[in-house]
């Protein structure tokens, strides 16, 4: 015995992993199970400026009211020091308890207005607490809540959006007529953010279409044929600079010229033709390895539509 405690090794107990949250969200049921309440309130742990709106879905209750910083709005804005979401409880909740197929009751968190090239990937994560609700509509004592250690996934998720309704490139800006160099700086205006917070990739295809049939229908039949497909292009801080069309200049420089070739030789038809082109941007995560998260799609445009009539000479 004595000799089995010399070499008995001590065992090192789990401890919590470093807590991170951002938002508290506290939801309280009324005492006569009618009505719910949530609260969202920011941590310090999270910038002033990187705070955003939380919408909040329950399944089984109605939205009542919104209250920022305890005043009533229907649209809440950035910067708050808390946003309470009141609901009622359907009349018929019924199979409604959940948004799928879980037994367990859902709650859907909508971050609105977050920019997939600043926001690029989520890591998500779990912890459970145990007696925080014995009574409904009464607090439990914090000495009576057991909470485990904070469990997450192996992966960042990184979402991929595709949009691929038509959209007319000429509705940019101020005029419809306009140099392809000025058209192609309307449309990484609307598409990029002004400034660089991240790296991100971007790969761009053009193709030319023609109109078979003359027809101001969105579904018109189109024949097409590839113009120019350009390479990778990390969009990320040159120097001191982080402006999104200083650095993409000489991409945009360079798809212009290749297009201009390309129309030179083939003298495409003016009347019923248009360049269609698609943008894809890849995630960029930085202090990651390749191996670890290499770059992945984030979002996708295509059906980018220019009309050759609205095109002028440089």
């Amino acid at each position: 015995m004595a000799r089995s405690w010399q070499i008995w090794q001590p065992i090192a107990i789990a401890q919590a992993s470093r807590q991170t949250v951002h938002y508290n969200i506290d939801e309280n049921l009324s005492a006569d199970q009618e009505t719910k309440t949530v609260i969202i309130t920011p941590t310090n742990n999270l910038p002033v400026a990187d705070q955003q709106i939380l919408d909040i879905e329950l399944p089984g209750y109605e939205l009542n009211d919104t209250r920022q910083n305890d005043v009533t709005t229907n649209s809440p804005t950035v910067p708050y020091t808390t946003i309470e979401y009141d609901f009622t409880k359907l009349l018929d909740a019924t199979g409604v308890e959940t948004f799928g197929e879980s037994a367990l009751p859902d709650r859907k968190v909508t971050v609105t207005n977050l920019d997939v090239l600043d926001y690029q990937n989520a890591w998500g994560a779990i912890r459970l607490a145990r007696n925080k609700n014995l009574i409904d509509g009464r607090e439990t004592n914090a000495a009576f809540i057991f909470q485990t250690p904070e469990v997450r996934f192996k992966n960042r998720i990184t979402p991929l959006i595709v949009n691929d309704k038509r959209w007319d490139i000429a509705d940019l800006g101020d005029s419809r007529s306009k140099t392809l160099t000025q058209h192609l700086e309307e449309l990484f205006k609307v598409l990029l953010p002004a400034i660089i917070n991240r790296p991100y990739d971007i790969r761009i295809s053009c193709q030319y279409a023609f109109a078979l049939a003359s027809n101001t229908n969105d579904e018109e039949l189109l024949a097409s044929l590839p113009v120019i497909l350009t390479p990778r292009f990390t969009v990320q801080k040159s120097g001191d600079s982080t402006d999104m069309l200083a650095v993409t200049q000489q991409l945009r420089t360079n798809i212009v010229r290749e297009i201009d070739n390309w129309q030179t030789q083939k003298n495409p038809n003016q009347t019923r033709g248009r360049y269609l082109f698609s943008f894809s941007l890849f995630s960029n995560p930085e202090n990651v390895s390749s191996t670890e998260n290499p770059n992945l799609p984030l979002l996708t445009v295509e059906n980018l539509n220019l009309l050759l009539t609205d095109i002028i000479e440089e």
